[in-house]
C-alpha cells in the first residue's frame, strides 16, 4: 500500500507540472518570496518520504542513494519536459533547485522520523 501511495504521489507531481502556466492564478507574493519554489521543495520532499517510507522495510543498501538520484533526475526531466512539451510552461532552472533541496530535505526528515508503524500492524482487525 504505501508502495502504491508513493507511486500516486509521482504522478501527482507530473500532473501538476504539466498544467498549462495560464490554469495557475496570478500571485504577488514575489516580493516576500517565490510560492512557486516553496511547492516545488515541498511536493519532491514528500515524494522522497513516500517512497522511503515504502522502501525501507526491503532494506537494500543504499535505497536513499537510489531515491535521491531517481528524484533529481525525475525533477530535471520534468523541468525539460516544461520547456519542450508542456502548454504555456518553461523550464526553471531555480525550479529544478527547489526540487533537489526538497529531495534532500524528504531525506532528512525521514531520517529523522522514519515511519514506524509495519504494514502488517496496519492490516490486524
Amino acid at each position: 500500500m504505501r508502495y502504491t501511495i508513493a507511486i500516486v504521489w509521482v504522478v501527482v507531481i507530473a500532473i501538476l507540472h504539466a498544467i498549462p502556466g495560464s490554469d495557475f492564478p496570478e500571485f504577488s507574493f514575489s516580493d516576500f518570496f517565490q510560492l512557486d519554489k516553496l511547492i516545488h521543495a515541498v511536493i519532491f520532499m514528500i515524494g522522497v518520504y513516500l517512497f522511503a517510507v515504502a522502501l525501507k522495510e526491503q532494506q537494500k543498501i543504499q535505497f536513499l542513494r537510489y531515491i535521491v538520484i531517481s528524484f533529481i533526475a525525475y525533477g530535471l526531466l520534468l523541468e525539460v519536459l516544461q520547456g519542450l512539451v508542456f502548454v504555456e510552461r518553461s523550464a526553471d532552472i531555480l525550479d529544478w533547485l527547489a526540487d533537489t533541496i526538497g529531495v534532500f530535505l524528504g531525506v532528512w526528515i525521514f531520517k529523522k522520523f522514519p515511519f514506524p508503524v509495519s504494514m502488517n500492524s496496519a492490516k490486524k482487525d
